[in-house]
């Protein structure tokens, strides 16, 4: 018994072990996970991965199979870059990450020495696209000519154009480009704004607060890819695929909006006024007065501007061309009048349907004159009308019907009538900004001052 009872007192006496408060075991337990992930973010960054998901990655244009892909929610650095070579002197070069989305690969010494240095920057027309592999686009073409005409002087035109570029890059590349001793700069924009901003709202800047720095880590978007990869979604990562998925994305872009201007719209307002604006630069005739497109106009004004003054403070003159159209191309998107009721749509598409499969020209012209007094604004009917009428000759009412049908193509990739006048705007207002009439010289090379495919590759 006392055997028991002393054993009992000894162990009544020992102190057991204290026990570690959660929060300590959890930190604990977390710190192998914070190492492991450490790991393999480190590991990813150092092998360069940037993840293949159709929500990491996005096609700005697709303008053919393979097209670049265009990472706007990630920054991938400048636009050119500084190296030394072996005689320890500064060289310039493109950065080779870009040269994937279209730019071209320029190398040039800091120094500019004797040479006029002229910076063109824009879409895939700076570019050279489809021949930017064999003729480098414009810019290398007008440094030959000027060197024939002025064999004094010495030029070195530097191709800064990257397919599919919009005025939203602008500023930046400019900020790069005044630091690299350029003596001039030319400006070829506008063609992409539509399609930029459809693309834009597709893609991941859209994310915002902890999602959007979520998809920074590259951990969660390798986790995103395999997910994607080995669960039906393969043929999405390749190029077609991803081109299908954001005409897909701007398609519904455009029909969100649509839908919200018909539920805005009043039954009573009749479809086809000409809107008011108390904007100098919008044209009389019916003008868009969606959102999105209003954002469009407002944002490239502001990036223009941006740009001028950049290139203003810093000394250096601007040339902005006034950009070519394809009068002759078919609107991509045409939507009717979101003014317009059920039946009035109804009566609309039944009338197209006429005009397209009408035989004999006068029935399609009825027709659409019809379908034109229903919707003054409908792109498809505008545009089917107006080659009509210039097949009889009424150029200016052609191109009047033409120009509201690209004014009105909701995914077009045609310079508007609004956004070439605020182009003339800006050359108005800074005084080292000229403008370059592009537009004006084709059309008066034309068959009734109608530029068509006699002068285009494309759109």
């Amino acid at each position: 018994m006392k055997l028991r009872g002393g054993q009992g007192s000894s162990d009544k006496g020992r102190r057991r072990p204290a026990r570690l408060p959660w929060g300590r075991k959890f930190l604990f337990a977390l710190l192998p996970c914070v190492v492991l992930f450490a790991l393999a973010e480190g590991t990813l960054s150092l092998l360069g991965y940037e993840g293949t998901t159709l929500a990491d990655l996005q096609a700005t244009v697709g303008f053919y199979e393979g097209a670049y892909v265009w990472r706007r929610d990630r920054v991938e650095g400048d636009w050119f870059i500084r190296e030394r070579d072996g005689n320890g002197e500064i060289m310039v070069r493109s950065n080779p990450r870009l040269l994937l989305r279209g730019m071209q690969d320029e190398r040039f010494p800091l120094e500019a020495g004797q040479q006029l240095r002229v910076f063109a920057v824009g879409g895939s027309t700076v570019q050279g696209a489809p021949y930017e592999h064999e003729e480098r686009g414009f810019p290398q073409r007008l440094q030959g000519l000027l060197e024939s005409r002025h064999p004094d002087l010495a030029f070195r035109f530097i191709n800064a154009g990257v397919g599919g570029l919009d005025s939203r890059s602008l500023p930046d590349m400019t900020r790069q480009i005044l630091e690299l001793n350029a003596d001039a700069l030319i400006v070829y924009t506008g063609n992409n704004e539509l399609a930029g901003k459809l693309l834009y709202d597709c893609s991941q800047p859209r994310r915002e607060g902890l999602e959007r720095w979520l998809n920074r880590v590259r951990l969660i978007r390798a986790g995103r890819s395999m997910w994607l990869k080995y669960h039906g979604a393969p043929a999405m990562l390749g190029a077609q695929g991803l081109g299908r998925n954001q005409d897909d994305c701007m398609k519904q872009q455009i029909r969100e909006q649509w839908a919200r201007q018909a539920a805005l719209s009043s039954d009573s307002t009749m479809a086809g006024t000409p809107q008011g604006s108390s904007e100098p630069w919008m044209p009389a005739f019916p003008a868009r007065t969606d959102m999105d497109y209003l954002q469009v106009l407002q944002d490239f004004k502001s990036n223009l501007e941006s740009l001028s003054e950049l290139a203003g403070d810093a000394g250096v003159p601007v040339w902005i061309a006034l950009p070519a159209v394809n009068y002759l191309a078919e609107p991509v998107f045409p939507l009717p009048d979101p003014r317009l009721t059920g039946a009035e749509r109804g009566r609309l598409d039944h009338l197209l349907q006429v005009a397209r499969a009408a035989s004999d020209v006068p029935g399609a012209k009825r027709t659409l004159e019809r379908a034109q007094r229903l919707d003054p604004t409908h792109a498809e009917v505008a545009y089917r009308l107006g080659r009509l009428y210039l097949e009889e000759g009424r150029a200016e009412d052609a191109r009047e019907l033409l120009q509201l049908a690209v004014d009105r193509d909701y995914k077009g990739n045609r310079i508007t009538s609004h956004m070439s006048a605020l182009i003339e705007g800006i050359c108005r207002d800074f005084p080292g900004v000229r403008c370059v009439d592009v537009q004006g010289a084709f059309q008066r090379i034309s068959p009734q001052g109608i530029p068509g495919d006699d002068l285009f590759v494309d759109f």
